[in-house]
């Protein structure tokens, strides 16, 4: 696939609705499936769930978004649309997490300082990955020297092991993280099966998201 000459607005918009929005929405139906068909009722579960169904969101996102943009996109200096993104990203992380608050069902200074805490972090993740990815970008458009030139040089292969890589770190810290958070719950020996579950899950997602993120970013 041939990559088309892109102006900043043009990355920017395209990165933040992919990753701030189209993607998190599908998150967010992942999340009142879990909810619904679970029958969840405890605040804090729901909380949960929503709160981690939305992180994966986001950071699955942005690596989807910036992954589109180097298969499709050229840009003259791909690192003068860090700064304008990280900002519109901030902007729809802040009316989401508003959205989020009028959605609790028992909002308290926890649970709005939960969700604080959540979107803050999201809006750092995306700024780590999106100032390493287009810095990638960058420095790979410069080692081409002609922009128009087609990305296949790299090779189909490196790609394949890149993302099996990836992969494989999410199968791991999910299975992990799972694991664990259901040996702990299980130990407290206070909550029932579903609170257990929940923790599980919980947990299980954090693993998932840190196995995601471990390591260099390959491009």
């Amino acid at each position: 696939m041939l990559r088309k000459r892109r102006s900043t607005f043009w990355v920017v918009s395209t990165h933040v609705l992919t990753t701030g929005m189209a993607i998190p929405a599908v998150a967010a139906l992942v999340a009142a499936a879990i909810i619904w068909f679970g029958g969840l009722r405890d605040p804090l579960a729901v909380l949960s769930i929503q709160a981690g169904c939305a992180v994966v969101g986001y950071v699955g996102g942005t690596y989807y978004s910036l992954s589109y943009l180097k298969r499709t996109a050229n840009h003259e200096n791909w690192t003068d649309c860090t700064t304008p993104s990280v900002i519109a990203f901030a902007i729809c992380a802040i009316l989401g997490f508003a959205w989020s608050v009028t959605q609790l069902t028992e909002p308290n200074a926890a649970s709005i300082g939960v969700l604080g805490i959540c979107y803050a972090l999201m809006i750092v993740v995306f700024w780590k990955i999106t100032a390493s990815g287009f810095r990638h970008m960058a420095e790979r458009s410069t080692e081409v020297g002609d922009l128009k030139k087609s990305p296949n040089y790299v090779g189909k292969s490196h790609t394949k092991r890149a993302v099996f890589g990836r992969l494989v770190g999410v199968c791991i810290g999910l299975t992990v993280g799972f694991v664990v958070g259901l040996a702990v719950a299980i130990y407290l020996d206070g909550p029932g099966w579903e609170t257990r579950l929940i923790i599980a899950s919980v947990v299980g997602g954090i693993g998932a998201f840190l196995g995601l993120i471990s390591g260099p970013p390959r491009w």
